[in-house]
């Protein structure tokens, strides 16, 4: 599923959230940004994965650009990247930035370069909050249905 970096998150939704921008949906017809990306900004995004994966899917989608099911070790165990997201709070303005759990893959093995603004966020993000995305993404599309006229 390919979203350009920027734009409001409707993943899976017939609108879209605002304030929630998409990061790292990346797609292998669409150039993205490449660069390197710290191995300290590589870990906590594992950690984050981890941690505070959300809006879980049953399917897994794979890296189109090497057509595989992405598996990673994480804590001597396997990690499947591809069947959910990370929400990071932006800690400079009053955004969430939405991404594939695959946006460390992309970075890992394509030199993908997210925005300045997500990696800081990424940074400052307390992965020990009670910050839970899946109560995020819930109580968004709820004020949004609510608001919505009935069809």
């Amino acid at each position: 599923m390919y979203f350009q970096d920027g734009i409001e998150y409707s993943y899976n939704l017939s609108f879209t959230l605002n304030n929630v921008i998409c990061i790292g949906w990346l797609s292998k017809d669409y150039s993205f940004n490449r660069g390197e990306v710290s191995t300290n900004v590589k870990d906590k995004l594992l950690k984050t994965i981890q941690l505070k994966s959300c809006n879980k899917m049953r399917g897994v989608h794979k890296c189109e650009f090497c057509n595989s099911e992405i598996q990673i070790a994480l804590n001597e165990k396997r990690q499947i990247l591809g069947h959910a997201e990370i929400w990071i709070p932006s800690g400079h303005k009053n955004i969430i930035y939405a991404s594939p759990t695959l946006i460390y893959h992309y970075i890992d093995k394509y030199n993908y370069l997210p925005p300045n603004d997500f990696i800081e966020s990424l940074m400052e993000f307390d992965i020990n909050s009670d910050w839970n995305g899946d109560d995020i993404i819930l109580d968004l599309v709820k004020s949004v249905q609510s608001v919505s006229p009935a069809s």
